[in-house]
């Protein structure tokens, strides 16, 4: 057996499982009151098995450094959990639909685990490394949060302001996989340390949510990251720009409601 699947059954041992349908009356009320040493779902359990913590186990794996391996790693083992389930009287249902019917048992997950721990041993899942969080970040999980945590480590380590970062880092990128997969490179290349993100201001915070609040007015629906900043870039060209003014300026667009925010941000922008 290998080692992930060794601990996929360990923490069913520990944990329990829970069907996922089971969780949506909770989910409705208050998802809050689950915790760790709560009973799992299979989700859950492939992501902490992963090594991924509690609180970051919904999160996408554009949040995680090294992604595309950890993306690899993870559709190898959901390719396992569905070849192995057919095996087991499930027809062609993927695994996950499989185990989220509120009558599935714990013991059918064990055989699910032990099956594949059998034929698929030789699947490693690199450890999740999540990127640090900026300031008071919000969204997190999500691609806007990962970019904007990264400008903040890249921020940190090249001591370039964040105007002078996006406007770069925009040219000839074309999705937001391949924004983030550049910023990782550029993180990689300068050997900077990636544990570590600028925290005084609340420039990432903001990118975050004046992208957000842009697509509330209805002015431009849904957008990618990449394509908030263009716009952004073609009405105020971001190079040279000051972190004071482009602070000032994110806070026009998308005014804060935090009080711990806000606080913050009178006291910068009044320095």
């Amino acid at each position: 057996m290998g080692d992930f699947w060794l601990e996929s059954l360990r923490l069913l041992d520990k944990n329990g499982f829970v069907p996922t349908e089971s969780l949506e009356k909770l989910a409705a009320t208050d998802a809050s009151k689950r915790g760790p040493q709560d009973k799992l779902t299979l989700f859950e359990i492939v992501r902490l098995a992963s090594g991924v913590d509690w609180s970051h186990r919904e999160w996408s794996d554009l949040s995680f450094w090294d992604w595309p391996d950890l993306r690899s790693s993870w559709k190898k083992v959901w390719e396992a959990l569905d070849e192995s389930v057919h095996g087991i009287g499930a027809g062609s249902q993927r695994a996950v639909v499989w185990a989220f019917n509120k009558n599935r048992t714990q013991e059918e997950i064990r055989v699910l685990l032990a099956i594949c721990a059998d034929n698929f041993h030789n699947i490693d899942v690199p450890r999740p490394e999540p990127r640090p969080e900026a300031r008071l970040m919000v969204g997190q999980g999500k691609t806007p949060a990962a970019l904007a945590n990264t400008y903040a480590v890249l921020r940190q380590g090249t001591n370039l302001a964040y105007g002078d970062l996006l406007s770069a880092s925009i040219r000839d990128t074309g999705s937001d996989e391949d924004l983030l997969a550049k910023l990782d490179l550029l993180v990689e290349s300068t050997g900077i340390d990636r544990s570590i993100a600028e925290d005084q201001s609340l420039i990432p915070r903001l990118l975050v949510r004046a992208k957000s609040e842009e697509e509330k007015t209805g002015e431009t629906g849904p957008s990618t990251f990449i394509a908030f900043i263009e716009r952004m870039d073609e009405i105020s060209n971001f190079e040279g720009v000051s972190d004071f003014a482009l602070q000032r300026r994110l806070a026009q667009m998308a005014p804060e409601k935090n009080a711990s925010a806000r606080k913050i941000l009178e006291t910068s922008l009044h320095q």
